[in-house]
This record gives structure tokens, C-alpha cells and sequence, in this order.
């Protein structure tokens, strides 16, 4: 018999072009999303997200929010979560409202912020498989915050791990 070991495969930073200035939003429901995270080639058995964002020079109290949301079907996404954007396309979001959001994505992380200007809050690695309870074959990330400013940059990071037998 082989031995089974885990594979970690190469992290992906995501393209965060609409993220890095985005706006806030103070019901939480404005944000970015990803373009599609697709499985189905490498069949990982999880992957984790992990992200920094860095706030602008006069951030208010508020929050991050960090959500996966995944396609029901082979090719078919959520309808009627997003009032504005395109569901698994990279670029800014809206989901309609709270509803939708609590019935569509899964949370993956949240962080109060303060004041600190410019200061850096680190997502650690966050399983999407423990998330959604299955390693989905597609999905997105959304992101959100009421920090009052744009953030100032931001990095969403990606990464398989499987497993190799030897």
C-alpha cells in the first residue's frame, strides 16, 4: 500500500483590481467578487482563502466581511442574490439584500475595525470545504466593509491542497 501525504499546491493571488479601492458600503451588502475559483481540474480536497487588506488614512469603526458562494449546478450561479455585478466575474457587487446574502454565501470571515489608519487586517487561512460542509467544484469569494474610506490595497490569496500517494 502507497502512503497518502498532503499536497499543497502553489498559492494563487486572486485578481483584486475592483477590490483594492473599493468603496464602503454601510449596510454591508456593496462589495467585490472574485472571478470563478474552478475545482474541477485539480480536485482539491479543500482549498483556503486567506486575504490582508489595509484601510485608508481615516477609517472609521466597521467591518470586513469575507463570504464564499458557489454555483448550484455545472454552470449555473445564484440568481437573484446580486442586484449589480456578475456573479463569479471579477469586479464590484451588490448583493439585493440581507436576505439573499444570508440565504446565498457562506461566511468565511469577519473583523471589526477601528480607527487605526492605514493599519493591515490579516484573514488567516480559512478552509472553504469546512465552510459549505463539501469541497465545491466552482465558487467566488465576496468581500465587503464599512470602513467609511476606500481600502487603501488589498490581497486575496487562494490555495489547493490535496493529497499524492507514493
Amino acid at each position: 500500500m502507497g502512503v497518502v501525504t498532503t499536497e499543497y499546491r502553489a498559492s494563487v493571488n486572486l485578481t483584486v483590481t475592483n477590490l483594492s479601492t473599493l468603496a464602503s458600503s454601510g449596510g454591508l451588502l456593496a462589495g467585490w467578487t472574485s472571478g470563478t475559483l474552478d475545482n474541477t481540474t485539480n480536485k482539491d480536497l479543500d482549498n483556503v482563502i486567506s486575504a490582508r487588506f489595509t484601510l485608508g488614512a481615516a477609517p472609521t469603526a466597521g467591518q470586513i466581511q469575507v463570504f464564499a458562494y458557489a454555483m448550484l449546478d455545472d454552470s449555473t450561479w445564484p440568481t437573484g442574490a446580486f442586484s449589480a455585478g456578475t456573479a463569479g466575474t471579477e469586479g464590484t457587487a451588490t448583493i439585493i439584500d440581507d436576505e439573499q446574502k444570508n440565504a446565498t454565501l457562506v461566511l468565511l470571515w469577519s473583523t471589526a475595525t477601528d480607527t487605526g489608519a492605514s493599519e493591515a487586517h490579516n484573514m488567516p487561512p480559512t478552509s472553504v470545504r469546512k465552510a459549505f460542509g463539501f469541497m465545491p467544484p466552482k465558487y467566488a469569494v465576496f468581500v465587503t466593509h464599512s470602513t467609511v474610506q476606500a481600502l487603501a490595497s488589498a490581497q486575496v490569496t487562494n490555495k489547493g491542497i490535496g493529497e499524492n500517494v507514493a
